[in-house]
């Protein structure tokens, strides 16, 4: 379980297909130990592989093709976050890092030092939310600040655009509904 705050960023450094999956080389400065659990941008993936400069995890077809995984090369930057324990302060949401789909910005406003992202969806996904509630975002749990039909609005604060891989969004994100 993760709480949709991001600690720390990692880059790619290595993308390698597998057979129905892909190994990605992840460069940063957390403290990893094979086996340990890792939020890779919301997607909850097993560390397999660990020296003194990256990590290893591996993603398979399934959560490739509920999240952006598959679009991620080389120098991409990624959210990552720890799993919680009982001793982690609950700062964010709680997550359980199990990417449901990929979903569109279709469209950005500046609102302050703000950014609003106006994103398209399913109407299963509108269906399954309302405003105020949370939702992941490429990891990160945030606010839903109004819903319709086929698209919800969250907020962007300066902290959040400063701190996450949410800055670099091309216009798709992937997304764990809470």
């Amino acid at each position: 379980m993760f709480t949709g705050t991001t600690r720390a960023r990692g880059m790619i450094v290595d993308a390698l297909p597998l057979s129905g999956g892909i190994r990605f080389g992840i460069m940063s400065n957390l403290k990893l130990k094979i086996g340990d659990s890792i939020s890779c941008s919301g997607v909850c993936m097993t560390v397999i592989f660990v020296n003194l400069f990256y990590f290893e995890v591996e993603a398979w077809s399934e959560s490739l093709c509920l999240s952006g995984l598959v679009e991620l090369q080389r120098f991409d930057m990624v959210n990552l976050e720890e799993p919680i324990t009982l001793n982690t302060p609950l700062h964010g949401n709680i997550t359980n890092g199990h990417s449901k789909s990929v979903v569109v910005v279709k469209d950005t406003h500046v609102y302050g030092d703000s950014v609003v992202l106006v994103i398209e969806c399913p109407k299963w996904i509108s269906d399954g939310i309302s405003s105020p509630s949370t939702i992941s975002l490429d990891g990160v749990s945030l606010t839903i600040t109004r819903s319709g039909e086929r698209f919800f609005e969250i907020l962007l604060i300066r902290y959040t655009l400063l701190n996450t891989t949410l800055r670099y969004f091309n216009n798709k994100c992937w997304f764990c509904l809470e």
